[in-house]
């Protein structure tokens, strides 16, 4: 069982409807760094023997990934991300910009709703969700699609988390079109009891989209999608079978995806630099993003071994 409070080095199973052999397998980078190594536990024997409580149907392959993968507490991640930005000189500003422009003599200003002005000789834009919403002149309309989504938390008793303490985060993954979802393992929150969140996961293509602004707060206030919670509970019930629950909660989402699957990592101009769109995956790799993003608006530079042109900007013009 496992505290909110504490992060996790648990494994993560990959689930994909697609049925084949594939063997252990280590990547590693070109500078030497291992970076994942995935185990096939898709033999139903191997499988049901490591993780009992979990069903396995009989279209889909497992990818184990038994090397530190987990789940990560989202708020003390920001906050240790906030502070090594502190550290490294960085002054936070508590306010919500409202728009930027470029004036004559190449400074950038930029307006907050609290009626802060603020200028910059380059600007690093990572504005999520809230792309394309904002009055920006620096930055012509991207091609995203913003989508609603659902989160669910079954509350659990204590004897079910105890059950499940071995279970790793699940990734079902399917094709373009069909559903497919995230499960974290039990986890005590701070009013001391145990939840399973899950949530379903979509694409460009199936995802139900927020256009305006407004939109995008009425659903944040709203109670999220009663469909979505019910279909959600029937997978569990599928994935873990005579799981014990107690109570559901759900909370709103909102995932912001690119034609490409892939974030926007470019530099727009020689000042204006965007990190923006995690394709419902932001929260893994954000640090390295940042790094990236931060890197190519300094120096102009692409500093990794992934290839530049991925993660190019697709305007609303050319695409």
């Amino acid at each position: 069982m496992k505290s909110e409070n504490e992060n996790d080095s648990s494994s993560i199973v990959v689930r994909v409807s697609i049925k084949s052999s594939l063997a252990s397998r280590q990547y590693t980078t070109r500078s030497g760094w291992t970076v994942s190594t995935l185990v096939d536990l898709s033999n139903r024997e191997t499988f049901e023997k490591r993780f009992p409580f979990l069903k396995l149907n009989d279209n889909e392959c497992v990818l184990l990934d038994d090397n530190g993968g987990g789940h990560i507490n989202p708020r003390k991640f920001v906050s240790s991300q906030k502070k090594v930005a502190c550290m490294q000189g960085c002054h936070i500003i508590n306010s919500v910009a409202c728009s930027a422009e470029l004036l004559k003599d190449d400074i950038h200003v930029v307006k907050t709703e609290s009626n802060e002005i603020i200028k910059a000789k380059r600007l690093l834009i990572a504005t999520g969700a809230f792309a394309n919403l904002k009055d920006l002149d620096v930055l012509k309309p991207l091609t995203l699609k913003r989508c609603k989504t659902t989160a669910v938390m079954l509350k659990i008793p204590e004897d079910e988390a105890l059950r499940l303490s071995s279970m790793p985060c699940v990734i079902k993954r399917n094709d373009k079109t069909a559903f497919g979802a995230y499960v974290l393992p039990p986890v005590k929150y701070p009013d001391e009891n145990y939840y399973i969140k899950l949530g379903g996961s979509f694409t460009c293509e199936t995802g139900e989209e927020l256009k305006t602004l407004e939109e995008l707060r009425k659903w944040y206030l709203s109670d999220g999608d009663e469909t979505m919670t019910f279909t959600l509970i029937q997978f569990m019930k599928e994935l873990i079978p005579g799981l014990k629950f107690t109570d559901v909660s759900r909370m709103t989402c909102v995932t912001c995806y690119t034609p490409t699957d892939l974030p926007y990592i470019d530099r727009v101009s020689p000042t204006v630099t965007i990190a923006i769109s995690g394709n419902g995956k932001g929260a893994k790799f954000s640090d390295e993003v940042g790094r990236i993003a931060a890197h190519l608006s300094l120096t102009g530079q692409w500093d990794s071994e992934l290839p530049q042109n991925h993660f190019r900007a697709i305007f609303q013009e050319t695409f």
